[in-house]
């Protein structure tokens, strides 16, 4: 008769305990990548929305006819002083003295975040005539970024009335 030994782990046992730890690990490993993934795109398409919104106010803030298209592939966010829907970030004081443009030295976190996402944005701008006197323009906003290879667009409407 052969005796067993009752003392220490077999190869096997170790073997199969490994394979039951990675069965576990593997699954949570990939939940953690893939909420990540999600959380970005959450961020990036806030951030698309407020962005959107701003253009919007802007618009409906601009004399009637200087509202005009800028065509796809769309022009940066930032950085041109003279962009008629979105120069540079402006940062507005209680007085002439406080206001100030704000540019990627003075705000190098956002500036990294716009150019590592790409955002771009283009308007889409048609007019439709009531009557002689009655026009409005149907304002499309675009954002776009990309996320690695991906391509991602935000698209919001405004109707502003002469």
């Amino acid at each position: 008769m052969i005796k067993m030994r009752s003392h220490g782990t077999t190869l096997i046992e170790i073997v199969i305990a490994i394979a039951i730890g990675l069965a576990a690990i593997v699954p949570i490993s990939i939940m953690f990548s893939q909420s990540s993934r999600q959380v970005t795109k959450s961020q990036n398409f806030s951030f698309a929305a407020s962005l959107a919104r701003r253009i919007s106010q802007h618009t409906a803030q601009m004399p009637f006819s200087e509202i005009s298209n800028v065509p796809l592939p769309g022009a940066p966010i930032g950085g041109n002083k003279t962009d008629r829907y979105f120069g540079e970030f402006l940062n507005t004081g209680t007085s002439k003295s406080q206001i100030k443009f704000l540019d990627e030295t003075d705000m190098p976190g956002l500036s990294g975040f716009l150019k590592k996402y790409n955002f771009k944005y283009s308007v889409s701008v048609s007019s439709v005539t009531f009557s002689s006197d009655d026009t409005v323009k149907s304002v499309a906003i675009y954002i776009m970024w990309k996320e690695g290879a991906k391509d991602f667009i935000y698209q919001s409407h405004v109707f502003i009335s002469s």
